[in-house]
């Protein structure tokens, strides 16, 4: 995505030399539902997986590949079972989730706070 470019940094924590990307993914950017699942796996606890829909940034803690197909960012379903986002190839079903300055939860209870339904689309607007 233009503006987006990451690049490697060097560094140390504490006695062990480490090398990280800094920068920004958008997971379901064409990325495989399982990449994107390893992604926010690694990316847990820090720095995280964010995501923007309906002006709001949303954390996502766990996530879990699924069947699906659709344009990449739009929402699939959302019910008990999680929220299931288009990926790349397959689909992507955030399992828990955070809004921003709440706490973590499972979808069936952030789905009873902030409403989602199918057809909506997560934005690549920066988080």
């Amino acid at each position: 995505v233009a503006g987006h470019a990451g690049r490697f940094v060097l560094g140390k924590v504490g006695a062990t030399r480490v090398l990280v990307q800094q920068g920004r993914a958008h997971l379901y950017e064409g990325w495989t539902a399982h990449d994107a699942t390893r992604a926010v796996r690694a990316f847990d606890p820090f720095p995280g997986t964010v995501a923007r829909i309906e002006g709001q940034t949303i954390k996502v803690w766990r996530a879990e590949p699924a069947p699906g197909a659709g344009e990449p960012g739009t929402v699939l379903a959302a019910d008990v079972g999680g929220i299931l986002v288009a990926c790349g190839e397959g689909a992507l079903r955030l399992v828990e989730l955070q809004k921003s300055g709440g706490k973590r939860l499972q979808a069936a209870d952030f789905l009873h706070g902030f409403a989602l339904k199918p057809g909506q689309r997560f934005s690549l607007a920066a988080a």
